[in-house]
């Protein structure tokens, strides 16, 4: 496991990450991204999968990489910063931010080769919105749109406020993840995303040392 390829995806909420991941996951050559370390999200892996639900590392953590790799074995992961928190306070027992400091030896032993992508927002007011209004709709992606009953979104100004002070707290907290790591992250902005997908994947795949099909 310790040789596994692979790439995380670091986001912020809101910050253009489906859309990216969805792409990487059609092209289907350096891994099958999605959100993974939530522990809902790992118990419905492992049940797929014929496991007994069990938070243990050893257990899950196989599962997870089978999950989200591709055909060639590379793997790839969006990680949030309430993902690192949680992964770090099960490996140490400790409660945040002291626990972050097991997070490097997961790493090194699971993952030396790791390669980061930090996806982020310029405009965070604008984020802040769509944060706000996903949380009070229950509409996180379009393709809900048809599955999942809307309610109704109340615009508020110190609720966006909150919404915008949470993406700051994620920014802080995934920085100082890096640099705990020693990481330099390849940083993506929404904003040229939309502007340049094709562009934006190739530099993702070179990231990855990876070339990307035609």
């Amino acid at each position: 496991m310790s040789g596994v390829k692979c790439v995380f995806f670091a986001a912020t909420h809101r910050s253009g990450s489906t859309l990216l991941m969805e792409m990487i996951r059609k092209i289907d050559r350096i891994g099958r991204p999605g959100e993974y370390f939530y522990p809902q999200n790992i118990a419905d892996i492992q049940r797929r999968m014929g496991q007994k639900p069990d938070l243990a590392i050893e257990s899950w953590l196989p599962a997870v990489i089978q999950q989200g790799s591709s055909p060639n074995g590379f793997f790839s992961a969006k990680i949030f910063a309430e993902n690192f928190r949680w992964l770090s306070e099960q490996l140490s027992g400790e409660s945040w931010p002291q626990a972050k400091a097991s997070l490097p030896d997961f790493f090194r032993e699971h993952f030396p080769s790791a390669k980061f992508v930090s996806l982020r927002r310029r405009d965070i007011l604008k984020q802040g919105i769509s944060l706000h209004k996903a949380l009070q709709t229950g509409i996180w992606h379009s393709n809900q749109a048809d599955k999942v009953k809307a309610r109704q979104a109340y615009y508020q100004r110190d609720l966006i406020q909150w919404a915008m002070d949470n993406i700051r707290k994620q920014e802080d907290d995934l920085a100082s993840i890096f640099q705990m790591l020693g990481v330099e992250p390849l940083v993506f902005y929404y904003e040229d995303l939309i502007k340049d997908i094709p562009g934006s994947l190739e530099k993702v795949f070179e990231l990855a040392d990876t070339r990307l099909p035609d």
